[in-house]
């Protein structure tokens, strides 16, 4: 039996282990109740960012559609979200505005990719477009000189796609370039192609209108004096030159022609029935003529006809190297074109053609070339000329008296070929 005051302390005990367990029983329930909810709804902030991420990635599928792209996009382990394309690879992001940044700069490195890889070389531009359009305007003569210039440039190295031209790089090929006066045709030559790219839409600048432009100081023309006149042709008929050499000098010298324009004549430009020779002009349109045949032209059309190209009907096959080469045997110090000077002085100055009929029968537009550029009576014999003692007709007596005795040298020359050709 338990006294009363042993009685009293198990009492006590049993309400303090109620008490007890009720407390558990809160604290169990609350912690159950917590377990409960986590399996059915997951934390706020995670569902937050759930949220936001399927937004993005949304936005991001927005943005491709209205940039035309196609690609995927899923969200990487380090939450980063990756677009990949198989034109950009992968592109990275956390944000629309940092995808759409950097999809544009692919864009536009794709876009001057292609350009580059597209763009035509200035070779290809200048068979496909630029020469197509001049052929358009110009005649065949002109186009062949074209071609003449277009070959050195794609010889020396000159050629590139036609939008990689730089300024600094055309100066520095031209001044490449010894002398200044084909450093200026070569400039004028690429600046007219590359002018008609810009027009065309190739390129969208031409970078030679920044070059500078090449300064050349022309030397004039001069004629041969009566003395070098005589001096030439017996070195030339005395040459080794082969016939067809020596009678295409023979024949700029009696037609005046331009180098150019001696290479295109053809037989159909002889008329022998109206006696009117046809010289195809290479520079304008006025520079298409008529001229007279005289006999002495004549008598030269039948020594060249043994050279006659059967194909072409042209007969002199020579190149511009080899006619300035032939200049320098008849005579140094003067260039071929001098003998067009001396057949505008000589018409001039010694046969007395009105000036008028010189100019047409040059090939030129304007009377003041003839008579200004052309035309140097004191060089034909500078002791004639000054000859206070003479009159202006016994000036001209001796000055028509040794121009005949050098058309009677080539006629001599031509006689004695023209005997001595196959008979057909």
């Amino acid at each position: 039996m338990l006294n009363h005051e042993q009685t009293q302390i198990l009492e006590q005990a049993i309400v303090l282990l109620f008490r007890l367990r009720d407390d558990q029983s809160v604290e169990n329930w609350e912690v159950q109740r917590e377990r409960e909810f986590a399996k059915t709804y997951k934390p706020y902030g995670e569902v937050q960012e759930s949220i936001l991420k399927k937004s993005l990635i949304q936005e991001v599928k927005d943005l491709l559609i209205q940039l035309n792209i196609e690609g995927s996009v899923r969200e990487r382990k380090n939450g980063l979200l990756e677009f990949r394309n198989i034109d950009f690879g992968s592109v990275y992001g956390r944000s629309v505005k940092e995808f759409e940044t950097k999809l544009l700069e692919k864009i536009k490195a794709l876009c001057n990719a292609n350009k580059r890889k597209s763009a035509v070389t200035f070779s290809e531009f200048f068979y496909e477009n630029y020469l197509p359009y001049k052929k358009e305007t110009l005649k065949d003569s002109s186009i062949s000189g074209i071609e003449s210039d277009f070959k050195f440039l794609v010889d020396n190295g000159f050629d590139r796609p036609i939008n990689r031209f730089t300024t600094e790089y055309i100066e520095k090929f031209l001044y490449s370039i010894p002398t200044t006066r084909k450093r200026q045709k070569v400039r004028g030559v690429i600046n007219n192609i590359l002018k008609y790219a810009k027009r065309i839409g190739k390129i969208k600048t031409n970078p030679c209108d920044n070059v500078e432009k090449v300064k050349h100081t022309s030397k004039n023309g001069q004629a041969l004096s009566f003395a070098m006149q005589e001096k030439f042709f017996d070195n030339v008929f005395s040459s080794k030159l082969t016939l067809d050499k020596k009678l295409y000098l023979v024949y700029v010298y009696l037609t005046g022609s331009r180098r150019k324009e001696a290479l295109d004549v053809t037989a159909s430009d002889f008329d022998l029935n109206t006696n009117t020779l046809h010289i195809p002009g290479t520079k304008t349109d006025g520079s298409d003529r008529i001229v007279p045949l005289i006999p002495l032209v004549k008598k030269l059309f039948n020594c060249m006809a043994e050279f006659r190209d059967i194909k072409s009907g042209t007969f002199f096959n020579l190149t511009m190297s080899q006619i300035d080469h032939l200049m320098r045997l008849g005579i140094k110090g003067y260039h071929l074109h001098d003998l067009r000077h001396t057949y505008g002085t000589l018409a001039v100055c010694v046969k007395k053609y009105d000036p008028k009929t010189v100019s047409m029968f040059m090939g030129h537009t304007d009377i003041s070339m003839t008579l200004k550029t052309y035309t140097h009576p004191e060089q034909l014999d500078r002791g004639i000329f000054y000859d206070g003692s003479k009159s202006d007709n016994e000036k001209l007596e001796l000055m028509r008296a040794k121009y005949q005795g050098i058309l009677d040298k080539i006629e001599a020359f031509l006689d004695e070929h023209t005997q001595n050709l196959p008979k057909k």
